[in-house]
């Protein structure tokens, strides 16, 4: 039974951890635009323009993933927690 609880907690932890992780992509990019509105050097302007898109992309790659590994997992069969016990 130890099995299918471990089973249980990687099953469900990963997903919500790669959405979660996301959350801090979206704090930093919170933190490049309210810099990029009091910047006044262009090279920095571009840098934190830059960091902005990758940090989006990131947290739409990161919600994605979490979200596809929620829902396309496969569920427990009888025979998968016969075999895990």
């Amino acid at each position: 039974m130890q099995y299918v609880a471990e089973a249980n907690l990687v099953r469900y932890c990963a997903p919500i951890l790669s959405i979660l992780g996301a959350s801090f992509d979206i704090y930093q990019v919170h933190i490049d635009i309210t810099e990029l509105k009091t910047e006044v050097y262009l090279d920095v302007r571009q840098n934190l323009k830059v960091s902005i898109v990758l940090f989006y992309l990131s947290v739409a790659i990161g919600i994605s993933s979490g979200l596809a590994l929620f829902l396309l997992q496969p569920e427990l069969s009888d025979w998968s927690l016969a075999r895990l016990e």
